[in-house]
């Protein structure tokens, strides 16, 4: 299931919504092209691949970068999308790069996670193991700098994660 909105009249509020695994999203066809080939999920999983690969900096934001792009939004591949990179264990890769030495990295994965967490699973996954690493990044030494970028990054991601989800909560006040 994914979080999602319902406006009502005097208040907005957050329920689960199923979504429906299909098998094939979309359909398998050997002339994909476009955006049909982006949405496929052997592309996430290449790209999941190459994350774990990869070593040059700017190729492991730039592959952060399209899970982020292509989990952003609440169509139905997205959701699908969120499904399948938790399946496919890419959520403990990401939740590695949060402690990544380059900024820029840390601050994609940070993004990333805060748009994989809007799927209820993931958002429990997130904050099982992740919890430690985000709670990380935020500033508790003032002599420490940090990217402003990423502190409002992590401080939307942990309100998200602690959205309706007490053991979320639990743990970030752990940590």
């Amino acid at each position: 299931p994914q979080a999602i909105e319902k406006h009502g009249c005097c208040k907005v509020t957050r329920v689960e919504h199923p979504y429906i695994e299909h098998e094939q999203f979309p359909e398998d066809a050997p002339d994909m092209s476009g955006v049909t080939k982006l949405l496929h999920k052997s592309f996430t999983d290449s790209i999941i691949r190459l994350m774990s690969q990869v070593e040059n900096k700017s190729t492991l934001e730039a592959l952060i970068g399209i899970l982020q792009n292509l989990t952003s939004d609440n169509y139905k591949s997205s959701c699908f999308l969120r499904a399948f990179i938790r399946s496919r264990n890419g959520i403990p890769r990401l939740i590695e790069l949060v402690d990544h030495s380059y900024e820029d990295i840390c601050n994609s994965s940070i993004v990333a996670l805060r748009n994989l967490s809007d799927d209820i699973k993931n958002k429990e996954v997130i904050g099982q193991y992740g919890a430690g690493a985000i709670c990380g990044k935020l500033p508790s030494n003032p002599q420490v700098a940090f990217s402003t970028k990423t502190c409002v990054s992590t401080l939307y991601l942990i309100r998200i994660l602690i959205y309706l989800n007490k053991k979320n909560c639990d743990l970030i006040i752990d940590n």
